[in-house]
């Protein structure tokens, strides 16, 4: 989850649906299948300083494990699923000893164990080389790309390491998802420049890193389909810009668009997905004075005629390398009589939308 209150979110859903079922609980004459409400909470102590909560089916057992990033002892915590299973290997020992009073953890989940060697910011869990099991990718301290692949049975390879020096130190720097069209799944990560991004091969390798420029400042990324045409697109987000969204829509060749950019109020917090069901994604924020939800859908509508042929759309840029050079080239070009002005950092065009 992207960008401060999500923890929050959840302990105000958990109340919420806690107090519902204490209301129906009470209603007279209801029916008691009907009642709805939460066990005891099952505790799974770990160490200070875990983050980076994910939830996928390590080991093909058709349950949703736990993975976990625990910085403080430099390794990724996995916490494997053991509902309804029976005859099960004896748990290993915690590591050091016991507190006072403390408690060994729940029976519901085994805790193993990766070494990370690194201080982990941001991690993702995908099949990443096509044989149907999630694999592991990692950004982190010192400064490096790192992908552990799920080889079965609890075991996972040596790590793939890229050594990327600029990529951002933050939880919302790594995605996955089929960025060219391929059918694979690749993964991106986020630079202080520009994107990098790791096609999955036809041989379901991963290829060494491609840079995709952006413009202004990118705090998150995040891909998925915003206009429902059935093709990844990538968003990018600035929370802290008066237009904290801008898209880059993959086309039928699977290459990617110009930035387009929309306003909003300013956020504190947000996450897309698809709330209804259907072939498109919503992206729900939460105000940063306000504090109110909003659901947002990306919507195609004809153009608004400005004069003659020319049309009202939305303000798009085409991101090119930046560079810090004192020599910098100017072109200017006429695109279906719409004014273009290209230089070596942006390029601006009014289009049709």
């Amino acid at each position: 989850m992207h960008r401060l209150n999500f923890r929050k979110l959840i302990l105000c859903a958990g109340f919420s649906a806690a107090l519902f079922a204490k209301n129906a609980a009470a209603a007279p004459g209801a029916d008691a299948t009907n009642r709805f409400g939460f066990t005891g909470p099952e505790i799974f102590p770990i160490d200070s300083q875990i983050g980076s909560l994910r939830a996928a089916d390590l080991d093909g057992d058709g349950l949703n494990d736990l993975i976990v990033v625990n910085n403080s002892r430099s390794k990724i915590n996995l916490l494997y699923n053991q509902t309804g299973k029976t005859n099960l290997a004896e748990r290993a020992k915690p590591e050091g000893a016991h507190e006072l009073n403390e408690l060994p953890p729940d029976a519901r989940f085994r805790i193993e164990s990766i070494a990370s060697e690194k201080r982990i910011s941001s991690l993702v869990v995908a099949d990443l080389n096509g044989d149907g099991r999630p694999d592991i990718a990692y950004y982190g301290e010192p400064k490096e790309l790192v992908v552990q692949y799920n080889l079965g049975t609890n075991h996972w390879s040596a790590p793939k390491r890229w050594a990327i020096e600029d990529g951002q130190l933050s939880p919302n720097a790594l995605a996955t998802g089929d960025l060219n069209g391929d059918h694979l799944t690749d993964l991106v990560l986020l630079g202080e420049t520009q994107i990098y991004v790791l096609s999955q091969k036809p041989d379901h390798t991963l290829g060494e890193p491609e840079k995709i420029p952006y413009s202004g400042a990118v705090k998150a990324v995040q891909l998925l389909d915003i206009d429902g045409d059935g093709r990844t697109d990538l968003m990018l987000v600035n929370w802290e810009s008066p237009n904290p969204f801008r898209f880059r829509l993959q086309n039928d060749s699977g290459r990617l668009g110009t930035e387009v950019y929309f306003t909003l109020p300013a956020i504190r917090s947000y996450w897309a997905d698809n709330l209804e069901g259907n072939d498109k994604n919503q992206i729900i924020t939460i105000a940063q004075n306000s504090g109110r939800a909003q659901v947002s859908e990306f919507t195609r509508k004809d153009a608004q005629d400005l004069s003659g042929a020319f049309k009202q759309g939305q303000f798009q840029v085409l991101p090119l390398n930046k560079s810090d050079k004192s020599r910098r080239g100017l072109a200017r070009a006429n695109y279906t009589n719409r004014a273009a002005t290209c230089s070596s950092t942006v390029m601006e065009r009014y289009l049709t939308w």
